[in-house]
């Protein structure tokens, strides 16, 4: 049977009220500031029938500032000892003197000894020194010993007999409350205040967020990591598996939560023109922008602080000028990618050595554009001299050049044909960079086309599948060297995964036309591979490996998920990043100035990040 409330009916209104619910219950009571006991009292007869409640009553019985620093004249003969006899007289009435704990000390004194011995109380009543910085200390150590759900009085919270505001209580609890408003419900208000403490551990203290977002914005980094897998020794026997399901990401290459939320993301900024468009509004469609006009000062300044620091120059003028032979070389230049796939090869010493060489790019600038990437070429990579300039145009620029193929898209195994014979030589330097599910074709187009000791890029949306893995054990039994990476210039809330394979070895007829038969059977099924509709066919598997090359492919595959590990995370560190930005940019309640604010430092990143590649990747240094 349920128990009912008992509802108690003294006179003392709110106390009936809101106390009440401790009646016969076991309870612990400390009441700082007692004087004569009137409210002990009350306590001891209206809350402590269970004979285990106790009273812990905190009083010096010597008076505080209200007493000793007034001369009121209904104060000014009071004597304390008489009081402190009033007192116990009135606790010895109740009959339940052996309930109270008679703490005679400051209430500092009593509640530093009571949070050591990490009591805990159902009600505390503070009625003690009325200057509130006493007062806010009261409460401040009484906070940490009152039960959740327990209920904590202020007595004369409209007293003003303090000739100063900030002298007196009133100030002392609003600013208590104010501080610890997310624990409190407020039950009454008037000459007492009466308070319930909640939990709440979801309110943590949280830095603001234009500061949060700043903070975060401020201090991001560029990652500079690639994974070698050049060691593995690999070797395989073809057997093709084609599925009409999409293929699954694998737990084991490191797909997980984080990594589904992320890709969901991903999706629906691609989709949602409005969304998008939020993210382009705020130049925030990538983190590393093509520099543009309006931010030549910023990197004029950058450059001068830069210079002066180096001592290579202190001239504001020379810097200016650096600036816009910069502008000119990569501003608004598409082929940004093929410039820093150029520089990551340089670095991983990944490419032929040769005075002359070839090189193909798969490309979405114009002839310009592509004649810096030649200039780039010779001064990054020593010992060139002479360069055979290959063009895949995909962006549809005219070109009346010989050596440029005009070509959109790798639509099945034929158009990689086509273009590979019309080549008609062999490519030291491969840069490919084709859109959708094209890795399968790209290889075969690298091993169709390069020469023996050189290099292939080749760009992928990720690296989760069975297959993509697979295929990355098929690059390397042709490769001597094999890394994997993300493109700086292409980080945002997704990032394109840069293969590069180095020093190819060759490969047998025989194993070429293996690869080939299953190019095309894949046309077979799918004559436009990026065209997905009901009869899509997947190649969910293409191979298998011997059994003495099983502990080989494992590590193999542990390194590849290291890297989507990794990338995963900061893939996620973007999107939380670049989401709150937007969010707060276009939806928080915030004062214009601080989003002006936000917005120019998200032009200052850009222009450091800028800074920043184009000194990683030799830029600065190719830019006299």
């Amino acid at each position: 049977m349920k128990e009912k409330n008992f509802q108690l009916k003294t006179g003392w209104k709110h106390w009936d009220t809101y106390l009440s619910k401790y009646v016969n219950k076991k309870v612990n009571i400390l009441e700082i500031g007692c004087y004569q006991g009137e409210a002990t009292s009350w306590f001891l007869n209206n809350l402590c029938k269970n004979v285990n409640s106790r009273v812990y009553a905190v009083d010096t019985w010597g008076g505080s500032a209200e007493y000793l620093n007034i001369n009121l004249s209904q104060h000014a003969n009071i004597n304390f000892s008489q009081i402190e006899k009033d007192f116990d007289k009135k606790i010895l009435e109740t009959k339940r003197e052996r309930q109270v704990i008679k703490m005679k000390m400051t209430s500092y004194e009593a509640l530093l000894k009571l949070n050591e011995k990490k009591m805990k109380f159902d009600i505390i009543f503070i009625d003690a020194s009325h200057e509130s910085k006493d007062v806010l200390t009261d409460a401040i150590l009484s906070w940490e010993i009152l039960k959740n759900n327990g209920t904590l009085i202020f007595d004369d919270y409209e007293w003003e007999i303090l000739n100063k505001t900030y002298y007196r209580p009133k100030i002392a609890i609003d600013s208590f409350i104010n501080i610890f408003i997310n624990n409190i419900e407020i039950l009454y208000q008037g000459w007492q205040m009466i308070l319930r403490k909640k939990t709440d551990i979801s309110n943590k203290p949280k830095m603001d967020i234009y500061y949060y977002l700043q903070e975060s914005f401020r201090s991001y980094q560029l990652p500079d990591e690639f994974i070698d897998l050049s060691k593995y020794v690999t070797n395989y026997k073809i057997k093709l598996k084609f599925s009409r399901e999409v293929p699954k990401f694998r737990k084991e290459l490191g797909y997980n939560d984080d990594c589904k939320k992320n890709l969901k993301f991903y999706s629906h900024y691609k989709k949602d023109h409005e969304f998008f468009n939020n993210f382009v509004n705020y130049d925030l469609t990538r983190l590393l922008r093509y520099i543009e006009p309006d931010k030549m000062d910023r990197l004029v300044d950058l450059l001068t602080i830069k210079n002066k620091i180096n001592r290579k120059n202190n001239s504001y003028k020379q810097s200016y000028n650096k600036s816009f032979s910069i502008y000119d070389f990569i501003g608004s230049n598409n082929e940004i990618n093929a410039i820093e796939a150029i520089a990551n090869i340089e670095k991983l010493k990944a490419y032929p050595k040769k005075e002359e060489l070839s090189y193909l790019n798969f490309s979405y600038g114009n002839e310009y554009m592509n004649s810096k990437v030649k200039k780039f070429i010779k001064f990054k990579l020593e010992p060139v001299k002479k360069i055979h300039f290959f063009e895949i145009n995909l962006g549809r620029n005219k070109s009346n050049k010989e050596d440029t193929f005009i070509k959109t898209e790798f639509k099945n195994i034929y158009d990689v044909l086509s273009v590979s014979k019309k080549i008609k030589t062999k490519i030291d330097i491969i840069n490919i960079c084709l859109e959708g599910d094209s890795l399968f074709y790209s290889i075969i187009f690298a091993l169709l086309s390069q020469e023996i000791g050189g290099t292939v890029i080749i760009n992928c949306d990720n690296l989760l599948t069975k297959f993509s893995a697979q295929i990355l054990w098929i690059l390397k039994k042709y490769y001597n060297k094999l890394y994997i990476g993300n493109y700086d210039s292409d980080i945002m809330i997704y990032s394109t995964i840069k293969i590069i394979a180095g020093d190819f070895k060759g490969i047998e007829d025989k194993e070429l036309d293996e690869l080939l038969d299953i190019a095309y059977k894949l046309t077979e099924y799918n004559p436009e591979f990026n065209k997905v509709n009901n009869n899509y066919h997947y190649l969910e598997s293409i191979i298998t490996v011997p059994s003495k090359y099983n502990k080989m492919l494992l590590r193999f595959i542990t390194q590849i998920k290291k890297y989507n590990e990794n990338r995963n995370k900061l893939i996620q560190k973007n999107q939380e990043i670049y989401k709150s930005i937007i969010n707060y940019l276009e939806y928080d309640i915030d004062t214009k100035i601080k989003k002006n604010m936000m917005k120019k430092l998200i032009s200052q990143k850009q222009s450091n990040v800028f800074y920043n590649w184009i000194s990683k990747h030799g830029i600065l240094d190719y830019i006299k």
